[in-house]
């Protein structure tokens, strides 16, 4: 039935390959990741220790547990998710909500269980983990990295992986079907 909701929109397959050329490359690879390029040039002073650190995604040039890095690497998300919603909106003539569901409208309610599902599901598993596992687990807290890298996962993962959802599993799966 949701694949069936391309076929009500502009769904030529050129339009699939445009957008999926303007959201993977331009928006995501290239101006999402323009903070992280720009960051880890500055952070390697020189054109040949950039390109050396290009190898590790750029991993290279901050500290283990960077929230910097942490936060750079779901910021290229964001250009993902931008040119996604330009591209469904102007080269499909289809709303948001017209990805998301066939519904007339979004139904949070389904959303939140399954949501809680999965954290219910996460949360125990880990619990276990821990109980039974506890030497693969070091225990160590520090009040305000915590606060900050809890901020950013906060806001970017959500979006992290809505756009990778979108695109991969609505998008992509629109395209082919």
């Amino acid at each position: 039935m949701f694949i069936a909701q391309a076929f009500k929109f502009k769904h030529d397959s050129w339009r699939y390959l445009v957008g999926t050329f303007i959201i993977f490359i331009i928006g995501w690879q290239l101006l999402g990741a323009i903070p992280l390029t720009v960051v880890s040039f500055m952070k390697a002073g020189n054109l040949s220790d950039f390109m050396i650190a290009s190898e590790s995604a750029f991993a290279s040039l901050f500290p283990p547990k960077s929230n910097l890095y942490f936060f750079l690497m779901l910021l290229t998300f964001i250009g993902g998710f931008i040119s996604l919603l330009i591209v469904i909106k102007f080269i499909h003539n289809q709303t948001f909500t017209q990805l998301t569901t066939s519904r007339k409208k979004i139904d949070w309610g389904r959303f939140f269980f399954g949501f809680g599902l999965i954290a219910a599901f996460t949360i125990v598993t880990t619990v276990l983990d821990f109980y039974y596992n506890p030497e693969n687990y070091i225990v160590q807290f520090d009040l305000i990295p915590f606060l900050i890298m809890f901020a950013i996962a906060i806001v970017l993962i959500p979006i992290q992986t809505s756009f990778e959802e979108y695109f991969f599993r609505g998008y992509l799966m629109q395209g082919i079907g």
